[in-house]
């Protein structure tokens, strides 16, 4: 998918015309998708900022995280993200930033050289002891139930990176509408998405997500008083939009199609 035109405002979402966005209907209206802005990003950044803060891994994180610049730093990294994902067209939103869902497809790295020397420079900097020791055990188990859970096969799948929701905003069907249409999206390539959650497995699961692979941090923590904190891994494997071809080669079809250099399927 080539990255988003802001100015012009043309992405083609789920096949429509270049000029048109995705439209989901919910219990409660009909809502709007779209490719996030670069004018929206302060408006994700503090939507998403408040909405993961009560998570149970975010209250892990912060509370072995004492250092005065914790919240800024926090910040900034998802300001980062957010401008990485829209240059290179792999977040959509409802309502200019108050929800917002952020993807990687088959085959790509989670962040481009640049972003990733920023991110380790800004990871290198002041943070206690614990939160190294919280980051990497939370690493370490990650690493071992996605290798368990997924194997060879994430490659070629799609990751659901982030997804977020403004507090007073939340109720409104906006989550539900950017998973489907991201479900869609898969879909249409032919693959499998899957995604790590902590408090989320029953939203998920209504939306197709199964879960693969579970485990829990803080344990064995004696400075952490909020009891276990859930790590899960959750599928949803692809349904075929097309009756004459199945998934697996719809995705071997549009691989090839971008490996040669055509443009991707349109969503």
């Amino acid at each position: 998918m080539a990255p988003y035109d802001h100015d012009e405002e043309k992405v083609a979402l789920l096949g429509g015309s270049s000029t048109s966005y995705a439209s989901v209907e919910t219990l409660n209206s009909e809502i709007t998708v779209k490719p996030l802005r670069y004018s929206e990003i302060p408006q994700a950044v503090s939507n998403t900022y408040t909405a993961t803060r009560a998570e149970s891994l975010s209250r892990y994180l912060d509370d072995g995280n004492h250092t005065p610049f914790g919240v800024w730093h926090k910040k900034l990294l998802i300001a980062l993200n957010y401008t990485e994902r829209i240059h290179r067209g792999r977040v959509l939103t409802v309502d200019h930033g108050d929800s917002t869902i952020s993807f990687i497809e088959p085959g790509e790295p989670r962040t481009g050289p640049l972003l990733r020397w920023i991110i380790s420079l800004l990871k290198s900097g002041k943070k206690s002891a614990e939160m190294r020791k919280r980051e990497a055990e939370i690493a370490t188990k990650l690493e071992t139930m996605i290798k368990s859970a997924l194997g060879d096969r994430r490659a070629s799948m799609m990751v659901l990176s982030g997804l977020a929701t403004a507090p007073a905003k939340q109720g409104r069907g906006y989550a539900t509408a950017l998973v489907k249409t991201l479900n869609d999206k898969a879909d249409a390539l032919g693959c499998a998405v899957w995604l790590i959650t902590d408090d989320a497995k029953w939203f998920y699961e209504d939306l197709g997500y199964v879960l693969v692979a579970e485990d829990w941090a803080g344990v064995d923590n004696p400075k952490w008083k909020g009891g276990p904190v859930p790590l899960r891994i959750m599928v949803r494997e692809c349904k075929s939009v097309d009756v004459q071809m199945g998934c697996g080669e719809a995705y071997a079809r549009s691989s090839g199609e971008r490996m040669k250099g055509s443009a991707p399927l349109n969503w």
